[in-house]
């Protein structure tokens, strides 16, 4: 039956993620439709434009090349010597220059010797992902009124879709994730430290310790991750090892400036899943470890509302009878056993030690029975200037 409920919800987180892949797929496949074609006549305008001014500005030098061998030869003042000749050919330059820098945002290169759109399948892929997960590097964007459009449909619809998958994730690798363990066994081995060094163990230091562990957990593998996305994207880009590392810490915080992009996109959106993925799973640890502490500290405040009433009654009790003497309620001391038995886990969770209860649970049962019995029990007070 166990089994069977595992397969069950293993199911469902593999469908739950196969159905955000296949989102994302049909919506590259979208993306292409409309702005490829589109892109490829932009492309092929802004390349016969680059070519025909790269054209012009070859001819212009050359035949102002020819015109002053000519007049070389001729015995003629050169025309270089001219007011206004070297303002003319910065001109030619300047215009050369304006259509450059106007093909490099078209996406087509100078130095490129064919077209290369960016709307092929891989890349439209690429940004469907960083479109649902909020990075938009912005290297690729739709420029046709109907991507536009269907762009924040798609993303509207999409990026819930996707942190929901991705907290789903992170809720799967946290339960592999055996947090309590280490922070557990931390305290122990700093105590095991102190011990062999001659130092006396120091059980408030445990307590403090467990939240430093969490910490630090959580710190080695956000840190340890990012630093392996620096050593790939070094790599497959060339980078330097701070590149890939900035790049990755810009990617798996989805801030996204766009100012270094990789050069191929399939290792880039298994990266930005995993990332993702990773931080939810922090995330997750920490709000269990929370939600936990929580809900005991509700426990133990709703036990101790409970008992306020039955307790104040019997100190009422006690007070009125003088002899110090008091018919305890069987229930109230069932209640007080338990409530110390809740304070006593608390403080075990707390500090990592191994409370002995055996003395205490056999008061408690002793307390239970003459309390069941219906027996009178003697409290003493006394004062100490100790």
């Amino acid at each position: 039956m166990k089994e069977n409920e595992r397969l069950r919800k293993a199911a469902g987180h593999v469908s739950f993620f196969l159905v955000l892949v296949l989102y994302t797929s049909l919506g590259a496949k979208v993306f292409q439709v409309l702005e490829y074609k589109v892109e490829m006549r932009n492309q092929e305008q802004v390349w016969t434009h680059l070519q025909e001014k790269r054209q012009q500005l070859i001819e212009q030098v050359l035949n102002l090349t020819s015109l002053q061998q000519q007049q070389e030869d001729d015995g003629v003042q050169m025309v270089t010597d001219e007011p206004g000749t070297e303002e003319l050919v910065w001109q030619w330059l300047r215009e050369y220059e304006v259509v450059m820098e106007e093909s490099e945002g078209a996406g087509v290169s100078p130095l490129d010797t064919q077209i290369h759109t960016r709307w092929a399948y891989t890349q439209a892929l690429f940004f469907s992902a960083t479109v649902l997960t909020t990075i938009g590097y912005g290297n690729i964007a739709p420029s046709t009124v109907e991507g536009r459009v269907f762009c924040m449909v798609y993303a509207l619809v999409g990026i819930p879709l996707t942190l929901s998958v991705i907290a789903d994730l992170g809720d799967v690798l946290a339960s592999f994730i055996p947090a309590n363990t280490f922070e557990n066994r931390l305290p122990k081995y700093v105590n095991s430290l102190f011990l062999s060094i001659g130092l006396t163990e120091n059980v408030p230091l445990r307590g403090k310790l467990r939240a430093v562990t969490t910490v630090l957990l959580i710190l080695t593998l956000l840190v340890g991750f990012i630093a392996l996305g620096g050593v790939l994207f070094m790599w497959q880009n060339n980078w330097t090892f701070m590149e890939g590392f900035y790049f990755s810490f810009i990617t798996t915080t989805t801030i996204g400036f766009g100012d270094l992009v990789p050069a191929t996109s399939t290792l880039c959106m298994l990266y930005i899943i995993l990332g993702l993925a990773l931080t939810s799973m922090v995330i997750e640890l920490v709000r269990r470890k929370y939600a936990s502490s929580w809900a005991q500290m509700k426990q133990l405040s709703s036990r101790l509302h409970t008992l306020s009433g039955p307790l104040a009654e019997a100190m009422r009790k006690l007070a009125e009878s003088g002899a110090g003497e008091v018919e305890m309620d069987e229930e109230l001391v069932r209640e007080l056993r338990d409530l110390n038995v809740a304070l006593a886990k608390v403080q075990q969770e707390e500090t990592g030690t191994e409370t002995v209860t055996t003395g205490n649970e056999d008061a408690w049962a002793a307390l239970l029975d003459m309390a069941a019995k219906k027996k009178r029990i003697t409290v003493v007070m006394y004062e100490s200037n100790v």
